[in-house]
């Protein structure tokens, strides 16, 4: 993410909109967040800013969480104020998603087909995943190759939680491979192939069609 202390305006709407989706909900939504947000004077809402949010059930398109996150915004709120009070609602989702979003990616791959590793990238630091070897189905007189180029092993305080997964897939069909990590600030996702950036691909998938 980068900077926290930046406006919660400064989000793209894709973003404030799948925030307000996780949080259009009984258990961990909108009203828990605006209890919590509450606590603090500069931040309170009105109980007719809390009524319109409610009403927003009303409009086919209508989110109460997106409008709530709208009002927070135009009280300069930040986005580690935001954090926290996704934190203390325990909306573990929503806190993930949050953070990942400052995570980069890059996925290496050899000179032939065959191994993948994942460098998350966080700031200056980075941590590398273990190596996924994926085997190709090829069709009958065909025969599969693969070769790796290891990479060192990275000692910088990021965590990788989710690790891809060696693979089968058949000739022509849609890979897909996936590498997490956890770091605060959180870190970014690039991904690579054959040594070359993929600068498309900078979630914490990779997929690649037609492989």
């Amino acid at each position: 993410m980068g900077d926290w202390s930046r406006n919660l305006a400064t989000l793209s709407e894709d973003v404030l909109g799948r925030l307000g989706e996780m949080l259009d909900n009984l258990t961990h939504g909108w009203r828990q967040l605006a209890k919590s947000v509450n606590e603090h004077p500069q931040m309170r809402c009105s109980e007719s800013e809390l009524t319109s949010c409610s009403v927003q059930v009303l409009s086919p398109t209508g989110s109460p969480a997106r409008y709530l996150l709208a009002r927070l915004a135009d009280r300069s709120c930040s986005l580690a104020f935001l954090l926290g009070c996704l934190k203390k609602m325990d909306h573990q989702h929503a806190v993930q998603y949050l953070t990942a979003m400052g995570l980069s990616y890059q996925w290496f791959r050899g000179k032939e087909q065959g191994h993948y590793i994942c460098r998350v990238n966080h700031g200056e630091k980075c941590a590398f995943s273990q190596w996924a070897h994926i085997r190709l189905s090829r069709s009958e007189n065909s025969s599969p190759g693969c070769s790796s180029t290891l990479f060192p092993g990275s000692k910088s305080g990021l965590c990788i939680t989710h690790q891809p997964w060696s693979q089968s897939v058949t000739e022509g069909d849609t890979l897909f491979l996936e590498c997490r990590a956890d770091a605060n600030p959180p870190a970014q996702y690039h991904w690579y192939h054959n040594m070359k950036a993929l600068p498309q691909q900078k979630s914490s998938v990779l997929r690649v069609r037609g492989f």
